[in-house]
């Protein structure tokens, strides 16, 4: 099975991830290399904490 970036599109091989086109007569399956999942995971805590700040400006004292 091969194993490809969903965002990127290299492929997982012996020596790292490459930018190779996929076999289409082998099954593969789709995530994220290592450079583009820290990537994702910055941009998502970056959005976590922007919507932690929204909802905290959004208390209302009684």
């Amino acid at each position: 099975m091969e194993y490809i970036c969903c965002h990127c599109k290299r492929k997982k091989s012996n020596s790292g991830w490459v930018k190779q086109k996929a076999d289409p007569a082998q099954r593969h399956s789709h995530g994220y290399c290592p450079e583009c999942f820290q990537a994702m995971m910055e941009k998502i805590e970056g959005h976590v904490g922007m919507d932690k700040a929204i909802a905290e400006s959004c208390v209302v004292s009684l």
